[in-house]
């Protein structure tokens, strides 16, 4: 099993260099994998690190700000994993992260579309981030407090549907298989939220 993993970039260079530390530091062992970071037109000094990168990096450079949909469109458009793991640069991975995410998809096999996990502020150990939910407004917003013992218990793992929250936009990953049916990035669309939001696997 190959995993690709895309980060888009746009200037924050000391924020990249410890996300990129964070995450390969926090592989499993042996895991074949490419890292994709897709620099969208940075102008503090990112270009010039990333020049200095070898394999498993690939490096693709925007001349200009095409904005955070596109750049993960274009990273996961040359992706050659089985599954995609979509990141942000501004994150620190800790140990054991990925392990569940594709433990879920080896559960849930196509069912699992897309899976996220919950994000903690560094600082504090709060959640800052769970997914994404449908307000009663029609629009996307932030889930910040996770399911709680009994539904975890019940439902370990859960595949995303209609009323699923587990779409989450800094680190998520989707099966290959998923994403060239039902993604938009294989047919270059861009979205305000980034790859799966509108898809779903039921």
């Amino acid at each position: 099993m190959q995993v690709s993993f895309v980060i888009p970039l746009y200037n924050c260079l000391p924020l990249t260099q410890a996300m990129v530390a964070s995450l390969q530091a926090s592989l499993p062992p042996g895991l074949a994998h490419e890292i994709i970071l897709v620099d969208d037109g940075s102008t503090d000094g990112t270009r010039e690190w990333l020049a200095t990168l070898r394999p498993p990096f690939q490096v693709i450079l925007h001349e200009r700000n095409l904005g955070y949909a596109a750049a993960t469109n274009r990273g996961a458009a040359l992706a050659c994993g089985e599954y995609l793991a979509l990141l942000n640069n501004d994150l620190l991975l800790a140990p054991g992260w990925l392990e569940p995410m594709l433990a879920a998809h080896r559960h849930l096999g196509p069912r699992a579309g897309l899976v996220g996990n919950i994000q903690r502020q560094v600082r504090t150990g709060t959640v800052d981030h769970c997914g994404l939910q449908l307000s009663l407004r029609g629009k996307l917003e932030h889930r910040r407090t996770g399911p709680g013992p009994l539904a975890r218990w019940l439902a370990p793992v859960r595949p995303p549907g209609r009323n699923s929250a587990d779409l989450t936009r800094a680190t998520s990953t989707a099966a290959r298989t998923w994403t060239s049916a039902c993604a938009p990035w294989t047919r270059g669309a861009s979205m305000p939220w980034p790859c799966a939001a509108s898809c779903s696997t039921t």
